[in-house]
């Protein structure tokens, strides 16, 4: 017998869903230059190129997202959501862009992402 206690069960929060399939190298690429145009945004403290910034990594987010959980979205979004297109992450709460960016980056490196075809 085991002198270990039984410990409740943790919940797990739900994360959203990738497909790194969608993404191509030359988008890979393209990611590589919109970090650094945030970088430098966040440095500038200019308001235009943070949104300009920002419009191109929600872009290539959406290339790989597949599913957001209900937990993450605001109560008055549509019940229907195009998680491929960069606009749709302005259903996020506010609290969940910076978890969506670490959820991603999570997911890319470790490869905990939703299969997909490779299939066209």
């Amino acid at each position: 017998m085991s002198d270990m206690p039984n410990l409740p069960a943790v919940p797990v929060e739900p994360v959203p869903t990738f497909d790194f399939s969608r993404v191509s190298w030359k988008e890979a690429k393209q990611a590589l230059f919109i970090q650094k145009k945030m970088n430098d945004a966040q440095a500038s403290a200019d308001p235009q190129t943070m949104i300009d910034a920002f419009a191109g990594m929600q872009t290539y987010i959406c290339k790989a997202l597949i599913d957001v959980p209900p937990s993450w979205i605001v109560k008055d979004a549509p019940a229907s959501i195009d998680w491929s297109q960069g606009e749709s992450l302005d259903w996020l709460r506010g609290d969940k862009f910076q978890p969506m960016i670490a959820a991603y980056y999570a997911a890319q490196e470790t490869g905990n992402a939703s299969g997909g075809s490779a299939a066209h």
